[in-house]
């Protein structure tokens, strides 16, 4: 079975979504703010979840089923009570605004397979205290991790060829970073605002510094 989109979109009285084993496509905003939903269920039968599909529910976690191969733009956008997330090993990419504004999400195990995170995935998860991103990865989009302001330090895997624009903007506590040596190039306003940043390594390898890189990092020593 197909749920299509936009098919209970808006329905803000539903208090519980049980997806049962039958179904298998989640239609794009099928499910978008129903605001009352504190439990969602997800079968393992389902291979495809739509852009946008469950955006503003009231979850507090979410198990998101084995076979599922990319979680999609703006999927859990706005569950702010929003702290667990299960992410199988299946998934190899992440779209853009998956997580956004996700405001109580503390932690994140993101699995070897992934492959990409999109632009603004975490932006604004400002409860995020770790992170873990895997070696496989070698995208990340620009502003991934803006505004993480609980986010205390980050290793960037070996892989990674350019640290997107606004990747780590007013991330305000964090205070160790560590930059691979296949960065080659660091985006405008990657690191801005980053306040509480003492000391970054800056590897041989960077050849470009854009525009705002570090503006307003107000404690930092840089070495290279």
């Amino acid at each position: 079975m197909i749920i299509g989109d936009n098919a209970f979109s808006y329905c803000i009285k539903i208090p519980k979504i049980d997806i049962p084993g039958s179904v298998t496509t989640i239609g794009n905003e099928a499910f978008r703010e129903c605001s009352s939903v504190n439990n969602l269920t997800i079968a393992d039968s389902v291979t495809t979840i739509g852009t946008s599909a469950f955006v503003g529910l009231n979850i507090t976690s979410i198990r998101i089923p084995e076979g599922i191969t990319k979680i999609d733009n703006y999927a859990f956008q706005n569950c702010y009570n929003l702290v667990n997330i299960s992410i199988p090993k299946t998934v190899a990419s992440i779209g853009s605004y998956a997580f956004n504004n996700c405001r109580n999400l503390e932690t994140i195990d993101i699995p070897e397979n992934v492959e990409s995170i999109g632009n603004n995935c975490f932006d604004s998860c400002s409860k995020l205290k770790s992170i873990s991103i895997p070696k496989g990865v070698t995208s990340i989009g620009s502003a991934a991790f803006q505004r993480c302001t609980s986010l205390p330090s980050i290793v960037i895997p070996e892989g990674i060829n350019q640290l997107s624009s606004s990747l780590f903007s007013q991330c305000t506590n964090l205070v160790n970073v560590t930059i691979p040596e296949s960065v080659t190039s660091i985006g405008s306003s990657c690191f801005y605002e980053c306040t509480s940043l003492p000391t970054v390594r800056i590897p041989e390898s960077v050849s470009y510094i854009y525009s705002y890189a570090f503006q307003r990092c107000i404690g930092i020593n840089c070495h290279t």
